[in-house]
């Protein structure tokens, strides 16, 4: 099975429905004050090329959240399992 890891919550900033200062500071916010937590949870995992892959689903719902607006970002994870 491939091993995925949680990213922390301000990392995935740009892939939420709000702008990315706003899901930053939410995110940092969040962790303290529950109903600011960001929808959106972003996993990682490393391919066998050295590449990461990224998974981001709805934190409420498990849905995969698939916007072609919040795809497609520079990954600068380099912790992932």
């Amino acid at each position: 099975s491939r091993p995925w890891k949680l990213n922390a919550e301000p990392n995935a900033a740009y892939h939420q429905p709000t702008s990315v200062p706003v899901s930053f500071v939410k995110a940092h916010l969040g962790k303290f004050i529950p109903i600011l937590k960001v929808p959106h949870l972003k996993f990682i995992s490393p391919n066998d090329d050295g590449r990461y892959s990224e998974v981001i689903a709805n934190r409420y719902t498990g849905e995969l959240v698939i916007v072609q607006k919040i795809m497609g970002t520079f990954n600068l994870c380099t912790d992932a399992p």
